[in-house]
């Protein structure tokens, strides 16, 4: 009976100590001590609406503000974008923060007004549903941004989705139904 005792609590210490432990250095999502906080994830999202807000006249304060949250290399993905520049469906919209910035240069008045309607996050990613108003009276525009976050915490790839029909009526384009087609309204 002793040995049946003893060879039960030596299988059980033996379990105990093959159970794996997560390092203390991990990086993955597992390791909840690099994880992004939902204040860290707000504050990108203000100083990214900020930027967003900023006249394509004032370069220096919209570099500073984008470079503050973005890293050099951040790439920006959007078939919506795609759509109006003729870009492949699924291709990169712009290479680096440096062609955002110089996008951003000829984009003429920041966007009227931004309204946040969710935000989700990760420990490496930010999902940002938003409301853009592009000018006074226009009709808004829903939308939504996918952040991938490097380790450093600032955006290394952005993904980015909206109603691309309402933005070109809103810039002037006329969009209209192909002859027969019956939707709803």
């Amino acid at each position: 009976m002793q040995l049946k005792s003893v060879l039960f609590w030596l299988a059980a210490l033996s379990a105990v100590v093959a159970i794996p432990t997560p390092s203390p250095h991990s990086s993955d999502d597992g390791d909840h001590k690099s994880c992004l906080t939902r204040k860290k994830a707000e504050d990108l999202i203000n100083t990214f609406i900020q930027a967003e807000q900023t006249n394509g006249n004032e370069t220096t304060t919209y570099n500073s503000l984008i470079e503050s949250v973005a890293n050099s290399d951040d790439q920006e993905i959007s078939d919506s974008i795609n759509f109006f520049t003729g870009l492949a469906y699924g291709s990169v919209t712009e290479p680096n923060l440096a062609a955002i910035e110089a996008g951003h240069a000829h984009s003429g008045n920041g966007v009227y007004q931004i309204t946040t309607l969710n935000i989700w996050h990760s420990c490496h990613e930010i999902i940002w549903r938003w409301r853009f108003v592009l000018f006074p009276g226009a009709t808004p525009v829903q939308g939504i941004n996918v952040f991938a976050l490097g380790d450093d915490g600032k955006i290394d790839q952005t993904y980015i989705e909206f109603n691309s029909a309402v933005w070109a009526q809103n810039l002037g384009f006329t969009v209209t139904a192909p002859p027969g087609f019956v939707g709803k309204k």
